[in-house]
C-alpha cells in the first residue's frame, strides 16, 4: 500500500488545490452574499444551501487531516502528536458529511421538483416542511456515523515511513459495522485508487459543483458578487483628478461600469 499511495499522490493533491481554494473562496463570497442579503435570499432553496455550506466547509477542512495530508507526507509529527479524539473527530465529520450531503441534495432536488409540480403551493409548502428537511438532514445520519467518534485512532506510517493515513485499533463488532456502511476494504486495489484520487474528487463534488453552478444559475447572486467586486469608488486618473466607477444591470444579464471622466468617456462591457 504505501508504494501505491505515494506514488501518485502528489498530482492529484496539487489539482485538488487548484480546483478547491478558488471554488472554496466563491463558495465562502456566495454564502455571505445569501446572509448578509437576507431580504433576497429567504427562500427556502437558499436556506437549504446554506446548510449545505456548513458540512462541506467541515467535511472540507477536516478531510486534510483525515486523507490529504497523510498522502503527501505532510505534518507527519504533528498529527502523531494530537489526541486520539481528534483524530476521531476528523475521521467523524468527514464521513458524517458524506451522508448528509446525500440526504441535502435530495431535498434540494425535491425542492425544485415542487416548484415546478406546485409553483401555487410552493412556498406554503416549504414553509412548514423546511423544518423538517433541516432535521432530517442532519440527524438521520448519526445513527450509522456517531460510533466513530469513539473508535482508537492512530496515525499509521506507510511503508515508505513519511506517508500515513489514520488508522484505528479494530475490535470486531466496530470492524464489521464499518465495513457495512464504508463499502470497501483497504486491501483492495480500487481502495488504493480511490484514496488517492480522493481530494480533488471531493472538491468537485462538494465544493466546485455547487459555487459555480449557483453563480451560473443565479442572476441575482451573480448581480449582488460583481457589486461587492466592482463597487462604487473613485480611482485615481492620468490627470489627477479622480474617476467615478459606476456598476450598472442591463437587459440580457450584461453588466456596465462606467468610468465618468473625460479621459474615459468609453464603457466597458462585462458579459
Amino acid at each position: 500500500m504505501g508504494a501505491t499511495l505515494s506514488q501518485w499522490s502528489y498530482p492529484p493533491f496539487i489539482f485538488s488545490l487548484i480546483i478547491g481554494v478558488p471554488s472554496m473562496v466563491l463558495y465562502t463570497l456566495e454564502i455571505g452574499v445569501l446572509i448578509f442579503r437576507n431580504k433576497n435570499f429567504s427562500s427556502a432553496f437558499f436556506r437549504l444551501f446554506i446548510a449545505r455550506f456548513i458540512y462541506n466547509f467541515l467535511n472540507h477542512f477536516c478531510s486534510f487531516f483525515f486523507a490529504r495530508f497523510g498522502r503527501v507526507g505532510l505534518f507527519l509529527d504533528l498529527s502523531e502528536s494530537l489526541p486520539r479524539w481528534v483524530l476521531g473527530v476528523s475521521f467523524f465529520f468527514t464521513y458524517y458529511s458524506f451522508h448528509v450531503d446525500n440526504i441535502s441534495t435530495f431535498f434540494i432536488l425535491l425542492n425544485r421538483l415542487s416548484l415546478i409540480l406546485f409553483p401555487i403551493n410552493h412556498m406554503k409548502f416549504w414553509k412548514y416542511f423546511l423544518p423538517i428537511a433541516l432535521l432530517t438532514t442532519f440527524l438521520l445520519p448519526l445513527p450509522f456515523t456517531y460510533e466513530t467518534v469513539g473508535y482508537d485512532f492512530y496515525v499509521r506510517r506507510q511503508n515508505d515511513n513519511w506517508t500515513y493515513t489514520l488508522d484505528f485499533h479494530r475490535e470486531p463488532g466496530k470492524k464489521i459495522l464499518l465495513y457495512l456502511f464504508s463499502g470497501c476494504r483497504e486491501k483492495d486495489d480500487s481502495f488504493l485508487t480511490t484514496f488517492n484520487q480522493y481530494g480533488w474528487v471531493n472538491d468537485v463534488c462538494t465544493i466546485a459543483i455547487p459555487s459555480w453552478t449557483l453563480l451560473w444559475a443565479s442572476s441575482k447572486v451573480r448581480e449582488e458578487i460583481l457589486k461587492i467586486l466592482f463597487r462604487k469608488r473613485r480611482w485615481p486618473s492620468p490627470g489627477g483628478e479622480g474617476i467615478n466607477v459606476k456598476f450598472q444591470q442591463n437587459s440580457r444579464n450584461s453588466y456596465t461600469i462606467t468610468l465618468n471622466d473625460n479621459f474615459y468617456s468609453a464603457p466597458e462591457e462585462i458579459k
